[in-house]
């Protein structure tokens, strides 16, 4: 079971990927911007990240740059509605394990999070 940060500004969304994740087995730590998500990572352990692209303050992308430079190198996914390919060049140059698009399906993230899990265990063995 991983502690996912869930940065998403929209209600319905971050209600959605909560229950999705949750379904998934894991726990949920839900932040509503940047501000808030900086302050979860700073009060409790965190195994992933699933960040919409435009939140109110940092985006997506300038809050992973910004936990990079402070040595905090953990997976995350991208989930947007923007399909521009210069978003998906960017989370691909940041190192995004994936970067989906709205509206999304609960297999779509869940298959996503597998993903990161999976990779986890092989590198602890």
């Amino acid at each position: 079971m991983a502690a996912v940060l869930l940065i998403e500004d929209d209600t319905q969304h971050l209600e959605y990927m909560r229950e999705v994740i949750e379904y998934g087995g894991h726990t949920v730590l839900p932040a509503k911007n940047a501000s808030i998500a900086l302050q979860i990572l700073e009060n409790q352990p965190v195994d992933f990240i699933v960040t919409d692209l435009y939140l109110p303050g940092l985006s997506g992308f300038e809050f992973i740059e910004l936990i990079r430079k402070q040595g905090k190198n953990m997976p995350f996914i991208i989930v947007s509605g923007s399909n521009e390919e210069e978003d998906k060049n960017k989370a691909e140059e940041l190192k995004a394990e994936a970067y989906l698009t709205k509206p999304l399906g609960p297999e779509t993230l869940l298959k996503s999070i597998l993903k990161i899990e999976s990779r986890s265990i092989k590198s602890e063995t």
